[in-house]
């Protein structure tokens, strides 16, 4: 069970990571969603929101100077750890910048940027928008307009997030703002017609007809307003009109204190205007005309196309007068976009274009091997296994197209296996132990559809490989000359309720000098219902085999990542933080009773090696998999010396995979600063401290309300990651209710007997205080 919480970037304990290997800088590895900009004190910030998923979303930025030049050698985090997705609007505001963003979960934010692109102020404020919102500044106040069919509104309101007027809009889908004297003047585009109407603070709010609408989707109908305060007073408004069947229409209008004026035809074709500016001497409509942008000058009535490569996506347009900054995400879209371009296009029509999100490449999944380390390299475009000789710049790319799929590496002595996954391809590469080719190409092993990693073992003269596919274990074994046998498919007798099915996948290996022993995690389903909504029953478990057959053995109830080693005649594994000593004999494979370290809400990932006298484990676990803890055990898995510890950084997905171990080096991925990629460093045992002790027991009382408790306890000081709240039914189980934030300090749950709330950080839960809801009688357990 995971914890949700807000993303920190805490400060480190002890050690820090050593980055294995340089990235390059490539196209941007992580969605990119919405972006916008604005020119102020002589410069263009550009701004888009970099989804680095489980590390956080984060809006960034970059500047480029009044000709459009991009001057920033890389993009820099603005404001970091917000609710994904997020929508965002640049507003110039005098010589610094107004940075508003907001999502369906998160009400408005109003940041203060200034000239250099710090957030010097954040005011989080109670007001909410759609998508569709559009912002406007005239310098003293904001106005946001908000298209609805039913609902329109136009909301005044200041810098602190104070509400100084709301006033409805005509029925509208698309509505926009610009600033005229004290107010502003606002237009409302939808079926009915165009609306100009004026909005300030105070006063009268007219409202003016600028084009009819038929009342219908299928017949004339205005869209896409734009609009742009002109030197002289003026707002200027320009928009597109539609009849079915019809070439649509770019019209354009003038609004100050009355009726419109000036109201003309400039084109006839089919075009949407993304913006309009204002230049010195003439107003300029930006287009987005499929596959191209395009512009026209309204003194001319002439559309100029600009050739791209690739279509224009979504966009957001600023101008200084003189240069006009088209921002231009990836066409794919809002959840897919990867790259950010900016389009300067200069008063006589010259355009530039400058690719400006570039950022270090994606690094996952690193394993090491004494000094070689490879991991998996990516970028929105490429996805390729690379390797680097540990303390070196010099990396090489192993295999292009295709990414590591094992968390283990399986030496021989003098050469490596590598296992990869391309497409549905289960792939081997034999690599010396500097990481160098030794196959020219790679081989198929077999076919592959489950995302889970698959495992190999050098067993003397051979690899034995495992993976799954469809659910189901294969295995297959890889000559010294890569010859592969054939595959077969592993079908051990689990029990197994009557007309139940299984589902297996995440295996591991290891080998004794005799056997061959495998571990898999397996799921039981039960009879599905006729009924969609109403899933079957699912039953997780953790089981063990020898490879060559015989009974298997359940080391776990429950879904628990895995990893085994051997001494070299037993073998040990580690699920979680217990740890299962397994023998083979003529009879079969036995386990011992499992020994547990301590105990911890998060479930841990490890790796293990056999250094020759004792097992060395390396473990993640915790809140965004922040903790990281190395433990030498003895043969019969009993701790030797204390464990060491250390805090790393969250990972760029929720789960992290297992670190790798090698000798006294841990080798994992983070996302160790705000809005960077995900890299794969490395980490000494010998900087590693002391586990902390678990915090104090929290004081805790409760209250019935209703059907429910409402459970409220005090801060515990020091360090702790959060509490857990368990629940004791009338037939006497204690039961995880829910985990909640270190910030957090009260919660309702189901009525029950008892309740017990734990504090927990990486050194496990305080003790803890039952409270009986009957007699508010305490006991210390």
């Amino acid at each position: 069970m995971r914890l949700i919480l807000p993303v920190l970037f805490a400060l480190r304990l002890f050690a820090a990571g050593h980055p294995i290997a340089p990235r390059p800088l490539v196209a941007a590895p992580y969605p990119i969603r919405t972006g916008s900009t604005a020119f102020a004190s002589g410069r263009f910030l550009s701004a888009w929101v970099y989804d680095t998923r489980g590390a956080g979303a984060h809006i960034v930025g970059v500047f480029s100077d009044r000709d459009g030049k991009r001057i920033s050698p890389a993009w820099f985090t603005i404001v970091t750890a917000i609710d994904p997705p997020a929508y965002l609007q640049l507003v110039a505001t005098g010589d610094t910048y107004t940075l508003l963003w907001w999502s369906s979960a998160t009400p408005l934010h109003i940041v203060s940027v200034d000239a250099n692109g710090v957030a010097t102020r954040d005011v989080a404020t109670s007001l909410k928008f759609t998508y569709s919102s559009f912002f406007a500044w005239n310098g003293t106040h904001f106005i946001a307009v908000t298209p609805n069919l039913s609902a329109g509104q136009a909301v005044i309101f200041d810098r602190d997030g104070a509400v100084l007027r709301r006033e409805p809009l005509a029925s509208s889908y698309h509505a926009h703002a610009a600033p005229s004297g004290d107010g502003f003047i606002t237009f409302a585009a939808g079926f009915n017609g165009l609306f100009a109407q004026r909005v300030a603070v105070s006063g009268e709010s007219p409202r003016w007809k600028m084009d009819d609408g038929a009342g219908r989707a299928d017949d004339y109908h205005p869209l896409s307003v734009k609009s742009v305060a002109q030197s002289n007073g003026d707002v200027l408004a320009v928009w597109i009109t539609r009849r079915f069947n019809e070439t649509p229409e770019l019209k354009s209008a003038v609004v100050r204190d009355g009726p419109p004026s000036l109201i003309r035809i400039v084109a006839k074709s089919n075009v949407v205007p993304l913006d309009v500016v204002a230049l010195s001497g003439r107003e300029r409509i930006i287009l987005s005309e499929y596959p191209n942008l395009a512009y026209i000058d309204l003194n001319t009535n002439q559309i100029q196309p600009i050739p791209l490569k690739e279509s224009l996506g979504p966009s957001a347009v600023a101008s200084n007068g003189d240069t006009t900054l088209v921002l231009s995400l990836n066409p794919e879209g809002f959840s897919t976009t990867s790259h950010v371009r900016t389009i300067a296009i200069a008063s006589n029509g010259d355009a530039k274009i400058d690719v400006v999100s570039l950022a270090p490449a994606r690094q996952s999944d690193p394993l090491v091997l004494d000094t070689l380390a490879v991991w998996t390299e990516s970028s929105a475009d490429a996805t390729s296994i690379r390797a680097a000789l540990l303390g070196t710049p010099v990396t090489s790319t192993i295999l292009e197209n295709a990414s590591l799929d094992m968390q283990r590496l399986a030496p021989n002595g003098s050469e490596i296996l590598l296992l990869a996954r391309r497409g549905k391809q289960l792939l081997g590469l034999r690599v010396k132990n500097n990481g160098e080719r030794f196959d020219r190409e790679p081989f198929v092993i077999g076919e592959s559809d489950h995302p889970g990693f698959s495992a190999a073992v050098w067993v003397g003269d051979r690899w034995v490989v495992a993976w799954t596919n469809h659910l189901r274990l294969f295995t297959a074994e890889v000559g010294p000359t890569a010859v592969v046998g054939p595959s077969r498919e592993l079908t051990f007798a689990t029990p197994l309720p009557d007309n139940w099915s299984r589902g297996v996948h995440s295996p591991s290996l290891a080998f004794n000098g005799r056997d061959v022993v495998i571990v898999w995690n397996e799921t039981q389903y039960g009879l599905r219902s006729p009924i969609p909504e109403i899933l079957p029953d699912a039953n997780p478990y953790v089981f063990a085999a020898l490879l060559k057959g015989g009974e298997p053995i359940e080391l776990a109830r429950q879904y628990l990542r895995h990893t085994i080693a051997s001494d070299g005649s037993d073998f040990l594994v580690v699920c979680d933080t217990t740890s299962i000593v397994l023998r083979a004999d003529a009879t079969g494979l036995h386990a011992d009773p499992p020994r547990t370290f301590f105990a911890h809400p998060y479930f841990a990932a490890n790796d293990m090696l056999w250094n020759g006298s004792e097992y060395v484990v390396a473990s993640r676990y915790g809140p965004f998999s922040k903790n990281l803890i190395v433990r030498h055990l003895d043969r019969n898995g009993v701790p030797l010396l204390p464990p060491l510890y250390t805090s790393v950084a969250a990972p760029d997905f929720a789960a992290a995979s297992s670190p790798s171990i090698a000798s006294s080096m841990i080798a994992l991925h983070e996302v160790a600063i705000a809005g960077d990629t995900q890299q794969a460093v490395s980490y000494l045992e010998r900087d590693m401290g002391p586990l902390p002790a678990p915090p104090r027991a929290p004081n805790v009382t409760v209250a019935a309300q209703g059907g429910n408790i409402v459970v409220r306890w005090d801060a515990v000081a020091g360090d702790v990651e959060g509490y857990a709240v368990e629940t004791r039914t009338t037939s006497g189980e204690l039961t995880l209710a829910t985990l909640v934030d270190a910030n957090v300090h009260s919660v309702t749950v189901p009525m029950a007997a008892a309740v017990r709330v734990r504090a927990f950080n990486a050194g496990g839960y305080s003790p803890g205080y039952e409270v009986s809801i009957e007699r508010r009688r305490s006991a210390r357990h």
